[in-house]
């Protein structure tokens, strides 16, 4: 239950962050009324998903005074990088993949003050699903795949290489972790304006599942856009 409540959370914000960079915009919602289209009991499932967590707002479940408790959400961030040497480009630094993290925990725990701490902090991933350890960091070259050496990550409406074939390159199971995939571009705006990343909500199919957002929109140093 805290796991699928997490997962709402999770998108919520992202959504939020997506949606609130000046002259960008987020998929999100376009991408969700299509899954809907295509699979009807997405819709049912979204809909017991908000039921749950609508239960768990009104039973003050965000109160974490009381109990102190604080869940933690495992990420793999996958850097979909086009060969560079790591920390060059889009193989961005772990410094840069860092700082994204923290800004995550930092909006989370209200760390500005300027909303409520929720309770949940991000952290990356230390071991992997063959039960090794990681660093919760999957640097992969898709050089290879020419869509998307060309024009990054496609969401259906534009260039690029198709959302499902990138995120089968390197992903790990959906109920163990939060994949996140930071990518060159998408749509073929290289890695500028336009759309800027999307998630889905809990419910959707484990192909599409995870959040998707340029290195140029990711963090705070290294290759963002200084209006990012």
């Amino acid at each position: 239950m805290k796991l699928k409540i997490t997962n709402l959370l999770v998108l919520i914000f992202f959504s939020f962050v997506l949606n609130a960079q000046e002259n960008q915009k987020c998929a999100t919602d376009n991408l969700h009324r299509k899954q809907i289209e295509n699979n009807p009991q997405l819709k049912i499932q979204l809909q017991k998903n908000e039921a749950i967590l609508q239960k768990f707002i009104n039973n003050q479940y965000f109160n974490f005074k009381s109990t102190e408790e604080v869940l933690r959400v495992p990420v793999v961030i996958h850097i979909m990088h086009l060969g560079e040497a790591e920390g060059e480009g889009n193989n961005i630094s772990n410094a840069q993949i860092e700082s994204g993290i923290q800004q995550l925990n930092d909006a989370f725990r209200n760390v500005n003050g300027m909303g409520e701490d929720i309770g949940i902090e991000f952290a990356l991933a230390i071991q992997a699903p063959n039960g090794e350890s990681t660093t919760g960091v999957v640097r992969y070259n898709a050089s290879g795949e020419p869509e998307y050496a060309s024009d990054g990550i496609s969401t259906g409406s534009g260039d690029g290489l198709a959302e499902t074939d990138l995120k089968a390159l390197s992903k790990w199971p959906k109920d163990q972790y939060y994949n996140i995939w930071i990518v060159s571009e998408i749509n073929g705006n290289d890695g500028g304006s336009g759309i800027q990343g999307f998630a889905y909500l809990p419910g959707a199919e484990a192909e599409y599942d995870g959040t998707v957002i340029q290195n140029t929109s990711w963090g705070d140093q290294g290759t963002v856009n200084n209006w990012n």
